[in-house]
């Protein structure tokens, strides 16, 4: 559902975005799912892939982490949209970078692998606003 109500908030020029890729990457680092999720032009459909992949990787790679926008690296097509969710990576990739990290947070909070103070730990400033924008339930208010 959350996925189907964030692009009807999008910016007019970015409302082609309907879905993406999903990537769940296990403790030991084993991709369990890459999988598509909602409407993916079929143009955007290996960036949004392989994007996701890398995402999940790179923030497995750093288990210092909580999200990969702690090493986020333009230069190196190096974004958000992966965080850590206890002993799982969650990475989407096919939304703008800061709405693919709020729906992997609201979705391994849903999913439970994570609890509320976690979640209020990983959450910026941004992502309350883009809650409250789609008028979602933010995980880290519920309690």
């Amino acid at each position: 559902m959350v996925l189907v109500e964030m692009p009807k908030h999008l910016d007019e020029d970015e409302k082609w975005r309907k879905g993406g890729w999903f990537c769940l990457i296990s403790e030991d680092g084993m991709i369990l799912v890459y999988d598509p999720m909602g409407e993916v032009p079929s143009d955007k459909n290996e960036k949004y892939r392989s994007f996701s992949i890398e995402k999940a990787t790179r923030l497995w790679k750093h288990p210092e982490h909580t999200t990969s926008r702690q090493s986020r690296n333009e230069d190196l097509d190096h974004y958000s949209g992966a965080i850590r969710a206890r002993n799982h990576v969650f990475s989407f990739s096919g939304l703008p970078e800061l709405w693919d990290e709020a729906l992997m947070l609201y979705i391994a909070w849903v999913c439970a692998p994570i609890v509320t103070e976690e979640v209020r730990i990983m959450t910026t400033p941004e992502i309350f606003a883009l809650f409250e924008r789609l008028q979602i339930t933010h995980p880290s208010r519920s309690s």
